[in-house]
């Protein structure tokens, strides 16, 4: 597609690029739904908000706040209601400190999720609550 690897195309053959891998999946530069893409090693094209797509090879910062089990078990969960929407990778981490409420913890996460469409990714960030009940299951993430 490019005569240049990503890492070292120029900005012009950059566009040219995105320009060609939408009509490749038959997207016209009218209908492009995201705001920029970026070539990773991992995922290829990725596509998203800007502040989004130029953050997607970095690690998302934890908060300090809540503790790693609660995270591993809102992570899990929210992986497998994703799998449904072709997700290809999630990274959840603290987002703040964890609290509780009539037995439950409510705990605030960090979340970046890449999921495939198209035949490309498309990157979401986002903040989510994560509740978990005494017996240690999610029963709610918003």
């Amino acid at each position: 597609m490019l005569g240049a690897t990503p890492a070292t195309a120029s900005p012009a053959l950059a566009v040219i690029g995105v320009v060609a891998l939408a009509a490749a999946v038959g997207i016209s530069s009218n209908q492009q739904p995201y705001e920029a893409w970026e070539y990773t090693e991992k995922h290829g094209w990725v596509g998203g908000a800007h502040d989004e797509v130029s953050n997607v090879d970095l690690p998302i910062r934890a908060v300090p706040g809540t503790s790693p089990t609660v995270v591993s078990v809102c992570r899990d969960a929210l992986i497998s209601n994703a799998q449904r929407f072709d997700l290809a990778s999630l990274e959840a981490v603290s987002g703040g400190r964890q609290l509780r409420i009539n037995g439950r913890i409510i705990a605030p996460l960090d979340v970046c999720a890449i999921y495939k469409i198209n035949g490309v990714h498309e990157v979401k960030r986002s903040k989510v609550r994560c509740e978990v009940d005494r017996a240690g299951r999610v029963v709610a993430t918003s």
